[in-house]
């Protein structure tokens, strides 16, 4: 008996097989990393010469004043000023190193008002200019 009309399809399945795919990805990157050549890599030792004194931590032409939370007067290039003498003191540096632009280190828990503060102060000392950065803690 055949049967006119009728047909039958074969379901053909068009996904794409990923397994065969890495494992052939992974042999052709395996194949390229151990054919590589690095090439020839020279080195050569260099004598990089010792200072016989340390490095001063700031130029002695630059004013640096650090305010930290912990203390109630400030340091000025390396000097503890007290409070209630800052202004004197740092009038006294500008003069002496004929420098106006000052950087103000704060430590990272430094009070913001008390640094506004010091800036007022330092404006009213004679700085034309202050530059704001974060001490680092050695």
């Amino acid at each position: 008996m055949h049967h006119k009309g009728i047909r039958t399809r074969l379901k053909v399945d068009q996904s794409l097989m990923i397994a065969p795919l890495l494992d052939i990805m992974f042999l052709v990157l395996l194949f390229f990393m151990l054919n590589t050549n690095e090439g020839n890599i020279h080195s050569f030792d260099v004598d990089i010469p010792q200072a016989q004194q340390p490095e001063n931590r700031y130029p002695m032409e630059q004013l640096v004043v650090i305010v930290r939370a912990e203390e109630l007067g400030y340091m000025i290039n390396d000097e503890f000023v007290a409070e209630s003498i800052f202004i004197p003191s740092l009038k006294d540096k500008i003069t002496s190193l004929g420098v106006t632009q000052i950087l103000l280190l704060a430590s990272e828990n430094a009070d913001y008002g008390r640094v506004m503060r010091l800036m007022d102060a330092m404006k009213q000392a004679g700085a034309s200019g202050v530059s704001l950065g974060v001490e680092n803690v050695e």
